[in-house]
């Protein structure tokens, strides 16, 4: 991987970071948990649009599985607005 492609991925990280922790899907930020707790998760979700490219659709699903849990409730109201926008984060930085 080239120099230009890990700075294109850092900085979609970044963006894709902030978005999580501003929709809060868990409200754990909300409750005073630390910035990095969905770091696991924002991995999971850089590493899928990057290495499966995937429509929006498919996106918003897979935000779905990867935010499941028995032990959170999951602010499903948010999950579209946060797929759409890392979705469009993604054609911003990689153009396709």
């Amino acid at each position: 991987m080239n120099v230009d492609n890990k700075f294109k991925i850092n900085k979609f990280r970044e963006k894709v970071t902030k978005n999580v922790n501003k929709f809060d899907p868990w409200y754990l930020i909300e409750m005073g948990a630390p910035y990095d707790e969905y770091d696991k998760y924002i991995d999971n979700v850089v590493s899928f649009v990057i290495n499966e490219k995937p429509d929006l659709t498919l996106l918003e699903k897979r935000l779905y599985i990867i935010f499941e849990t028995t032990e959170f409730d999951l602010a499903t109201n948010l999950i579209s607005s946060l797929a759409s926008n890392i979705y469009n984060f993604y054609i911003e930085d990689f153009g396709n």
